[in-house]
């Protein structure tokens, strides 16, 4: 099996990281990121009974899959906790070692989900991210170098992303939000895939698979304290 999808799950456990990063930056800085794979990653993918259909997963894999989950998740929480208490030095500290500490996890969890499914069902999952995604998974390293995008190439979706959100600032309701990110994003993929050669447009479409006819909105984890899904906003 190819090894390109293994850090795509990794999401899953640094989203805290990005987080974290954000809390301990100056209000108004930016992360370093490009189009960072949200909705909890491919790891996350697996909470969903579609995607659990989808995969024809067993009742003894999606019992191994949800112990590697609530793993991460307990790790998170106290991780959170933590950096509450502490001060700017010492949070940026902490979340050093976190992300050191998120390393290793990674490394355990893409051992463990390589070992729980089959290879035909990674590889499957691995298609849905790239589908639900859309270019934002050209932000995925081994994305990036099985594209073969050129230096020139990734700077250029920086600044599409980065003028994305600069677009969004003016929304003030939830609505008009909503109605901006879905015109944000639609064009955004537009630009993006004008980035890329037909022969790398090709190979993402092949790196898509068969499609999943399913609304991605709803395969995205619910915002904490609300019964709507986190990608609502970004919904195709």
């Amino acid at each position: 099996m190819s090894k390109l999808p293994f850090t795509l799950i990794s999401t899953a456990l640094v989203v805290m990281l990005a987080v974290a990063s954000a809390q301990a930056q100056p209000r108004g800085s930016r992360g370093q990121g490009m189009m960072q794979p949200g909705g909890g990653g491919m790891l996350g993918l697996l909470h969903f009974e579609k995607v659990q259909t989808e995969l024809a997963l067993t009742d003894e894999q999606k019992a191994q899959l949800k112990e590697v989950t609530q793993g991460i998740q307990g790790v998170e929480q106290i991780e959170r906790s933590e950096l509450s208490t502490l001060n700017p030095e010492e949070r940026r500290a902490k979340i050093q070692e976190m992300r050191k500490e998120a390393h290793e996890k990674m490394a355990e969890a893409q051992k463990r989900v390589a070992e729980i499914l089959k290879p035909d069902q990674f590889e499957r999952l691995t298609q849905i991210w790239i589908q639900r995604e859309g270019v934002a998974a050209l932000g995925d390293p081994e994305i990036a170098q099985a594209l073969g995008l050129t230096k020139e190439q990734k700077e250029k979706l920086v600044a599409i992303h980065e003028g994305a959100r600069e677009q969004l600032s003016p929304a003030t309701t939830r609505e008009e939000r909503l109605e901006k990110m879905k015109q944000v994003r639609k064009e955004v993929e537009e630009k993006a895939e004008q980035v890329l050669t037909q022969e790398q447009r090709d190979k993402l479409e092949q790196l898509k698979g068969k499609k999943f006819d399913v609304d991605f909105s709803t395969l995205r984890p619910q915002r904490r304290g609300s019964t709507t899904p986190a990608g609502e906003d970004t919904a195709k």
